[in-house]
């Protein structure tokens, strides 16, 4: 009798036991926003009897060494890990960080964590040149506004396996690692596209443009980084910037509105992936009663000149696009358009009719006599030089970087750009084609080719105001002269489109053609 009530009474404690388990799910229950990272308070996972429990330090039983990231206990860590997602590889063993890091699990098993600070206060007094050590006063910090943390780390192993595998794993050539502490982000789960992180410097007041330099590593292509200003109007944003070179320089146009903070943002943490950077500076003049604490400023902060080839000579340095611009209103904000011009003939004489145009006829436009219904925007560029575009057939522009014709469909163009060596072009020159007022009654799509085979300059299109820019050109391809039917999503609300063109080098030209909407759009 009771060898047949055990099997019994073991099922029924298994049964209860498994009841006392918390929820299992893809991030977990009460977990912190930092996807399934540390979540204070989280039921730890429990490991076979061979291997450490999860806990401080993380996931390897490895003591905290010399190498620690603090001198302090490292009691003062997060939570454990959640491992409840299917895709986890290593939930039952420790990680063992001699053989090398592979995956995003395995990093986070081998570096030591804590929180880096996400509130201004601490960092708006602190140094521009950041390497993250404990208890440096960085001015960069968290951006409090963005849904993903940085966090400040430390590898805890070492060793050539060690490094050779985090090379392979970002990308990485020989020699290539952070530099004691570092900042990163990690989701080994993936968020979703609207998640970006970023870090921030408040800039009180400077003069002239800035320079930023800063280490970076990823594990994923999907991650985009860019650098950007923001005031309390806009935001501008360099390019995604290339992933070839481990060091990022930036030239930081000032948007001459202060306080402004420069950015460093990083997205597209949509599958497992890691980012992270290290050895931020930023240089620039400060004015006076910006004082940058237990740092001299370089020559190129204090504005000692710097040799700039006046050739178009292509480097791997990004620029800001930064537009500040007030268009002039529409003398007639309406969707009426006169379509022919006003004489003097007598009243008795019979009129032409009123013609309602098109959103086609009103959007659309070949270039090839004249801009259409567009026309150069009024600028208020805060002492910044702004140009005009103009139409052209045929070829326009140096060799290198002029515009070619024979891949546009469309026999004209509309164009900025100069050749010319003597005219001056200090920070940036801003190019507005605004359009005439439209009124849509359902979403459309505006699609045109652009032309460009410069970084330093480059094309955003804008809806409505020049603080909503959805289209930014994409990165140069060697091989494309013309890039065709390119695409801007127009919704329903839009009122206007502006095509704002930025060169901050000379001897580089940019132009549009064949600007349309979308087939069904064209009676909207």
């Amino acid at each position: 009798m009771v060898s047949l009530l055990k099997p019994l009474l073991a099922a029924a404690l298994l049964h209860v036991a498994l009841a006392c388990q918390p929820p299992m799910g893809a991030y977990g229950p009460g977990l912190s926003p930092y996807g399934n990272y540390f979540g204070q308070g989280v039921q730890k996972q429990q490991q076979p009897s061979s291997a450490s429990s999860f806990g401080s330090p993380l996931f390897s039983g490895v003591p905290a060494s010399a190498n620690s990231l603090d001198s302090e206990s490292s009691d003062e860590l997060p939570g454990a890990w959640s491992t409840e997602a299917p895709t986890n590889t290593f939930g039952d063993a420790a990680v063992d960080c001699s053989n090398g890091i592979r995956t995003a699990f395995e990093f986070l098993g081998c570096t030591e964590i804590t929180e880096f600070i996400d509130a201004g206060d601490a960092g708006d007094a602190g140094s521009v040149f950041c390497n993250f050590k404990k208890g440096e006063r960085c001015r960069f910090h968290n951006a409090p506004f963005e849904k993903l943390p940085f966090r400040r780390a430390k590898f805890r192993s070492s060793g050539e396996k060690f490094e050779r595998t985090f090379r392979e794993m970002t990308r990485r050539p020989e020699g290539s690692l952070p530099n004691g502490a570092f900042l990163f982000v990690g989701e080994p789960f993936g968020k979703p596209k609207e998640y970006q992180a970023a870090v921030e410097a408040k800039i009180a007041c400077q003069k002239g443009d800035g320079k930023l330099r800063f280490r970076h590593w990823k594990t994923s292509e999907n991650i985009t980084l860019r650098v950007c200003t923001r005031d309390s109007e806009i935001r501008a944003c360099t390019e995604v910037i290339n992933y070839n070179f481990e060091e990022v320089r930036v030239n930081v146009v000032n948007p001459e509105k202060y306080p402004f903070f420069v950015e460093i943002i990083a997205g597209g943490f949509t599958s497992p992936s890691l980012f992270a950077i290290d050895d931020v500076e930023y240089e620039a003049e400060f004015c006076g009663g910006d004082s940058v604490e237990g740092n001299a400023v370089s020559a190129a902060a204090r504005g000692d000149p710097t040799f700039q080839s006046s050739f178009p000579i292509e480097k791997d340095q990004k620029s800001l696009v930064a537009v500040r611009i007030q268009p002039k209103p529409p003398t007639n904000p309406g969707t009426l358009q006169i379509s022919f011009e006003e004489s003097n003939a007598p009243e008795d004489e019979q009129s032409l009719p009123i013609h309602k145009m098109s959103n086609c006829e009103l959007i659309g436009c070949d270039f090839s006599l004249d801009l259409c219904k567009y026309r150069n925007g009024m600028s208020d560029l805060f002492g910044y030089k702004y140009g005009e575009w103009k139409v052209a057939k045929g070829r326009v522009g140096n060799f290198l970087t002029g515009i070619r014709t024979s891949e546009t469909s469309s026999e004209g163009y509309a164009y900025v750009g100069t050749d010319n060596a003597l005219d001056s072009l200090k920070g940036r020159r801003v190019y507005v084609l605004e359009s005439s007022p439209f009124s849509l009654n359902a979403d459309a799509t505006l699609l045109f080719d652009v032309y460009r085979r410069a970084r330093a300059i480059s094309l955003q299109v804008c809806l409505d105001s020049l603080a909503n820019c959805p289209y930014e050109i994409p990165q140069i391809d060697k091989r494309v002269f013309w890039r065709k039917n390119e695409t801007a999503f127009l919704p329903r609300r839009t009122k206007k489109i502006f095509f704002v063109a930025t060169q901050w080098q000379k001897f580089k030209w940019l132009a549009i053609a064949n600007v349309r909407l979308g087939a069904p759009s064209c009676q909207l």
